[in-house]
């Protein structure tokens, strides 16, 4: 489930950024090191409903939250991403 949400935010983040190689390195760098370091040690309860921290949620690998939660903020997530991506290429020109 959360697999199929994460490809929803990458979607969507790629869609709205524009190119590939910041979108990914982006995603990464949040997941890999804002998440882990500055949200998990520095504010700590705020970082049990980050994307990440969500992700293991719904997969019952660290229930910080509960699984149903998890996976309609996760869904959240997906919607606010893809939205962002549509509204990018909306205003973008063709060529």
């Amino acid at each position: 489930m959360s697999a199929g949400l994460w490809a929803a935010i990458g979607t969507g983040l790629g869609a709205a950024v524009r190119k590939q190689v910041p979108a990914v390195v982006g995603v990464c760098a949040w997941v890999l090191f804002v998440e882990q370091v500055l949200l998990g040690e520095i504010l700590g309860d705020i970082g049990r409903v980050t994307p990440g921290a969500l992700s293991r949620a719904a997969t019952i690998e660290n229930p910080s939250v509960s699984p149903l939660l998890a996976v309609v903020l996760l869904s959240l997530y997906a919607i606010a991403a893809a939205g962002a991506g549509w509204f990018a290429i909306g205003r973008r020109d063709v060529a």
